[in-house]
């Protein structure tokens, strides 16, 4: 049962630290404070409550001003957490704050909810001294710059000819085309603006100015989208925005300035329209969709019933998920000598950001670390 008059008057914002410090990831053993405030001053008591996968504790609030607060040890072992206040208002039913959609404010309810998230991080767990305090600049390469050369279209030609239907806008300004998810799956973004990495490199001395000192990119590996996160073929530039070597002549660019480049990581899933799945033939090569065993890539994935019924990404049927237990996966993309991950970092990449990093197995997470 909710009550509106509580409702407007109890904050916690997991992202202030009034009432979470520090804010964010805690470190192990660390120091931690929770609270949150009553602007109505009907809730008598408080427990804070936290949970992880297989145990509960709850700890009493110390009230003070309005505020209900408790200082903990943060637990000695890595782990993902949750919390939430369950409050009594003296002379009513037992209340609960809990996480609202966002995940990053308070919802009053009669039952206890979604937690907050609260990760614990370990403790001799160390962040690049490059990478802290530090301004990064998010670029979404299609969209960012042009070069003023003939890069773009000859990499739109380059898509067309293996049979992509791919729109090339030659105004800067014209209207994003919007098609939505077609009933099959299948969604292909495949207008391009004609940003490239020598389009970001010309533009380096304007983010210095802003004083960038990371810029992180969006995927910038050959695919069949825009996004790019439906990845064809990790070794190599997409050439609507350049080649390897203008990857290169970037990163030292911006290394001249202080600046390094982080990479989009897309390793839980590739493409349908990929050399690794190949569900088109648009390469030469047996791909797992059209070679079936044949294909060197056919245990990368997961195939419930050979070729249609296969396991994807939330289901879009262009983004077949990988099984990360492969051992020539995780040769391919992590461990190998001539891996992805350290042909990238040999190329200039400071690092790699990881898309749903969240869906990748511990064990490759600790990998990937390993090898960058």
């Amino acid at each position: 049962m909710t009550n509106p008059i509580l409702s407007a008057n109890l904050i916690h914002d997991a992202a202030c630290e009034e009432y979470r410090r520090p804010i964010g990831a805690v470190k192990a053993k660390s120091r931690l404070t929770l609270a949150f405030r009553d602007l109505s001053g009907c809730i008598a008591s408080a427990r804070l409550f936290l949970w992880g996968g297989d145990w509960e504790r709850s700890y009493d609030m110390a009230l003070s001003d309005g505020l209900f607060s408790v200082c903990l040890d943060a637990p000695a072992e890595p782990e993902a957490l949750w919390y939430g206040f369950s409050l009594n208002p003296g002379d009513g039913e037992p209340l609960w704050l809990c996480a609202d959609g966002s995940g990053r404010f308070g919802s009053l309810s009669g039952f206890r909810g979604e937690g907050f998230r609260l990760t614990v991080y370990a403790a001799d767990f160390e962040t690049p001294d490059w990478f802290g305090k530090t301004v990064m600049y998010q670029i979404f390469p299609d969209r960012f710059a042009r070069d003023g050369s003939e890069t773009a279209r000859r990499g739109a030609e380059y898509h067309r000819a293996l049979g992509r239907k791919v729109k090339y806008h030659e105004d800067w300004s014209e209207p994003v085309d919007w098609l939505p998810n077609s009933r099959d799956g299948f969604y292909f973004p495949l207008d391009f603006y004609g940003g490239t990495l020598k389009g970001i490199e010309d533009r380096l001395p304007y983010l210095e100015s802003l004083g960038v000192g990371v810029i992180y990119l969006n995927p910038i590996c050959e695919a069949a989208s825009n996004h790019r996160y439906d990845t064809a073929d990790y070794l190599n530039t997409d050439p609507i925005l350049g080649t390897n070597a203008d990857f290169i002549r970037l990163c030292e660019s911006a290394r001249r300035r202080g600046i390094r480049i982080i990479l989009d990581g897309v390793f839980s899933h590739t493409g349908a329209d990929s050399v690794y799945f190949n569900r088109f033939g648009r390469y030469p090569a047996p791909g797992a969709y059209n070679g079936g065993e044949a294909s060197a890539f056919y245990r990368w994935y997961d195939f419930r019933a050979f070729p249609e019924d296969y396991r994807c990404w939330w289901n879009f049927k262009n983004l077949p998920e990988v099984n990360e237990e492969e051992p020539a996966w995780r040769d391919f993309i992590i461990t190998g000598e001539n891996s992805v991950i350290k042909t990238w970092l040999r190329r200039g990449a400071s690092g790699f950001r990881l898309d749903v990093a969240d869906e990748l197995p511990d064990p490759v997470l600790a990998l990937i670390r390993d090898a960058a």
